[in-house]
């Protein structure tokens, strides 16, 4: 059933608007997958066109069953109709049932612009590398890899950045040649090179031992050897735990909660903020705010800094809008965000200095004395953005900013100033 997560580079039956930018990027994915790809990937690409159909049917067929008698209650459509209507925006535009539910093309609104919504499988494996800046290019040891040295490079741009203590493989190597023992802070531990905050852990430092939530507790020399064993198959990285501004205190549960603010190089070479989203945990106890990890999202007003409601990515029985948190009752929507303006400064200024790519996905923690950078992202995902905005990205800024960016790479054209009236049917 993965097949259902990555559709084939095909078309669908769906016409796109005249010159619109997600018609074009659209286009150039299924072009430019079958003439870049390897013999290797388009072997993968024939065998996917072939489990296309039977997944997609079987797994429509599931997610009727289980999602559609909830969704019904709100839609008024049986669970049947719902998997024809998932039938249909498959056949349409490739859209892989899961999203039918993510992004609500139940309501039949919603539904009418399911061509609007980048998918996963075009922009992280496609687009993303496509558009890499290599004009603005500043770094050949690829930024956002490594957490390290992105920490590093960005306190050599007067960026301010969570720092790394320590990593931890069959050793501890700090960072600081001077340091020789963890310091007595509280601490935020996760994987080198994870991914949506899986294996991440926080201990809090108090009376001389590092304790978990998990009820675990250790001394220095303790918390080292512990830090080792975990760190056996994959690597780990020590941070100094950071705290929300207070104002935020009711929203994050004791984790810390981020802004993920995306940002693009326009058709002048500014950097534009064109999206950002609030990230929360749902449950106490949880390590990290990610939506993947069962995190809920509240969209963010750029101009503002004023939160919508929150949500899950929609995939369960339980899934819901909240105007309030549904752990602390803390209200979400109409809250306005601490130092937003800062916030949005330091990620243009972060983008600015080491962006290599077109588009950039930050990562931002607010806390009491303003922003500070967790990570960047090159291949930020789209289902966390589309998702709270309950809009697609294609047919937004970013879809136009990426469009145009993208026939100039094409065209082997740099210059700027084009602007997506141009790419009428290129």
């Amino acid at each position: 059933m993965l097949i259902t997560f990555y559709p084939p580079p095909i078309p669908g039956l769906g016409r796109d608007a005249p010159g619109s930018a997600m018609g074009y990027l659209r286009r150039q994915w299924i072009r430019g997958a079958w003439r870049r790809g390897t013999w290797a990937d388009r072997l993968g690409f024939v065998i996917a066109i072939l489990l296309w159909w039977p997944s997609t049917i079987l797994h429509a067929a599931y997610l009727a069953i289980r999602l559609g008698p909830s969704r019904a209650r709100s839609s008024g459509k049986s669970p049947f109709r719902q998997f024809l209507e998932q039938i249909e925006v498959a056949a349409k535009w490739t859209v892989p049932p899961l999203w039918y539910y993510t992004f609500e093309f139940h309501d039949d609104a919603r539904r009418a612009h399911a061509g609007d919504y980048l998918q996963r499988v075009q922009a992280k494996p496609f687009l993303y590398r496509w558009l890499i800046d290599r004009k603005q290019r500043k770094d050949s040891s690829r930024p956002f890899a490594n957490k390290i040295h992105f920490s590093e490079l960005c306190q050599r741009h007067g960026l301010r950045v969570a720092t790394v203590i320590a990593v931890v493989g069959r050793r501890v190597g700090f960072i600081d040649p001077a340091m020789t023992e963890l310091p007595p802070v509280d601490l935020f531990v996760k994987i080198k090179n994870g991914r949506g905050g899986r294996g991440a852990e926080k201990w809090c430092y108090a009376e001389g031992r590092y304790h978990s939530d998990a009820g675990q507790s250790f001394t220095a020399r303790e918390m080292r050897h512990h830090l080792q064993r975990k760190a056996r198959l994959e690597k780990r990285i020590v941070q100094q735990r950071l705290i929300n501004h207070p104002a935020l205190a009711d929203l994050n549960l004791g984790s810390l909660a981020t802004a993920r603010v995306l940002t693009a190089r326009n058709e002048t070479g500014d950097i534009e903020v064109t999206h950002a989203v609030f990230r929360m945990p749902q449950r106490p106890g949880a390590a990290v705010d990610n939506i993947h990890a069962g995190g809920i999202a509240a969209a963010v007003d750029l101009a503002t800094g004023g939160l919508g409601r929150a949500t899950d990515l929609g995939l369960k029985v339980t899934s819901a809008w909240h105007e309030r948190h549904p752990a602390t009752g803390a209200v979400i929507a109409g809250r306005t965000l601490p130092h937003w303006p800062a916030t949005l400064d330091l990620a243009r200024r972060a983008h600015a200095s080491i962006g290599d790519r077109v588009v950039v996905g930050w990562d931002i923690a607010i806390l009491e004395d303003g922003p500070c950078l967790i990570e960047g992202n090159g291949k930020p995902d789209v289902d966390l953005i589309q998702r709270p905005h309950r809009a697609g990205l294609g047919a937004s800024r970013l879809g136009e900013i990426m469009a145009v960016h993208l026939k100039n790479f094409l065209a082997g054209d740099v210059r700027n100033g084009r602007r997506i009236e141009e790419l009428a049917e290129a």
